[in-house]
């Protein structure tokens, strides 16, 4: 209810709005129409009497939450679906990363805001702050990024947290696609350098040097001992990155199952074959010819912390000698970047540029696409026409193709 009264020959605007201290309408709102014409006046009323009876009943409908309170709740809901197996690890930990960006930018800059208050202006400049950053080396990030705020607030639209998607009419780019993959001789020329690599015995302990002992070049990889033994796995089956470093030594309780978000991947007991279940797709690779390779890598570390100390065992094959958890991608991936750079090879070059180059190697060797698909974890033709690059023409045979070069010549 609201109405006009006359003070100081000025007209003035009365009404009621809710009171959040007492949780009632009582609280009173002065507004000058700043006029003096009766008229005019009624008009302005009539314009104050719209804007406000919008605001009750957008929050009616919609009632105030802040972006970091709807983060918790989406958060939380998104966490409670990786033991239901609807989500994985993996995917939940990239979220909490891109939201947690995104909630800092939005409060150092606008505080924390009313999640119905963000609107496209703000997710361009979030977007803009984003390409700015040094630590951001690809738009693809940026995409990745853009890409968990919009899923969070379309979640936000389904639980009625606000009216309006603030990413309406804003395109996100698609990832990068690389059109450079190691095939052929460059395919075997990094199959000839990691072999080298994984023959050197496995170190005990991180190499050091001394505060005036030179290190010699390109022995960093070695401070990295783990960081070979991956490679050369990828290239030897094609797994993906994630498949790797997520590889137990034995079956985990939760490794069950098919056809759900969880990922996971385990060797079996006599370490000749690996157990992988990703993206929804399981598989089972024979890996007898890296049984030699996974013999070097020690099983057990000592838990130095613990009085007297003690022996236990790893659950990862490649496992953070600090944190005793999984190394992560961006780890991988910062050290492949390095590899590039010190050993003169093409830096355009992702981890994931190997599996194009194992694709490649496979159905050039005359096997067919559906044994490559068998060995990447890919069911349609059309995802190996992909990866399979200068080429149309049992599983253990088909793998066979990519150790060759570990058999010795006669």
């Amino acid at each position: 209810m609201s109405s006009i009264y006359l003070k100081d020959g000025i007209f003035w605007y009365l009404r009621y709005i809710h009171n959040p201290v007492t949780g009632r309408k009582d609280k009173r709102l002065y507004l000058s129409t700043r006029t003096r014409e009766r008229s005019e006046a009624l008009i302005r009323k009539s314009n104050f009497d719209k804007k406000y009876d919008a605001i009750y009943r957008k929050n009616a409908l919609f009632p105030t939450r802040t972006l970091s309170e709807c983060k918790k709740i989406y958060l939380a809901e998104k966490k409670s679906e990786i033991s239901a197996r609807k989500r994985s690890q993996n995917t939940y930990n990239s979220e909490v990363i891109s939201l947690k960006q995104f909630s800092e930018f939005i409060t150092n800059e606008f505080n924390d805001m009313d999640i119905r208050d963000i609107a496209k202006f703000h997710i361009l400049e979030f977007k803009k702050f984003r390409e700015s950053s040094s630590k951001v080396k690809s738009s693809s990030t940026v995409s990745l990024n853009l890409r968990v705020v919009r899923s969070f607030f379309s979640y936000c639209i389904d639980h009625e947290f606000l009216e309006h998607h603030p990413f309406e009419q804003i395109k996100i780019k698609k990832s990068l696609r690389r059109e450079e993959w190691p095939i052929g001789k460059d395919f075997e020329n990094l199959m000839e350098i990691f072999e080298k690599h994984v023959k050197r015995p496995f170190p005990k302990n991180n190499i050091t040097y001394g505060k005036h002992r030179k290190k010699e070049d390109l022995l960093w990889i070695y401070d990295h001992e783990w960081f070979p033994y991956v490679i050369w796995i990828i290239l030897n089956t094609g797994m993906r990155i994630g498949e790797v470093l997520m590889l137990k030594w034995k079956q985990g309780k939760g490794d069950i199952g098919n056809g759900h978000s969880y990922s996971y991947s385990y060797l079996s007991k006599d370490c000749e074959s690996l157990t992988i279940h990703f993206k929804r797709g399981k598989r089972i690779l024979p890996v007898k010819h890296l049984k030699p390779i996974f013999n070097k890598i020690p099983r057990t570390y000592v838990d130095k912390k613990s009085d007297p100390k003690r022996t236990l065992k790893k659950m990862y094959v490649f496992e953070n000698n600090r944190t005793h958890e999984m190394h992560q991608t961006t780890t991988a991936a910062g050290l492949w970047k390095r590899f590039l750079r010190d050993f003169e090879q093409n830096e355009n070059w992702t981890i994931h540029s190997l599996r194009h180059g194992v694709a490649s190697a496979i159905l050039n060797s005359g096997k067919t696409h559906f044994e490559a698909g068998n060995v990447l974890g890919h069911s349609t033709t059309e995802m190996i026409d992909r990866y399979g690059h200068a080429t149309i023409s049992n599983l253990e045979d088909t793998l066979s193709v990519l150790h060759k070069s570990q058999k010795k010549k006669p």
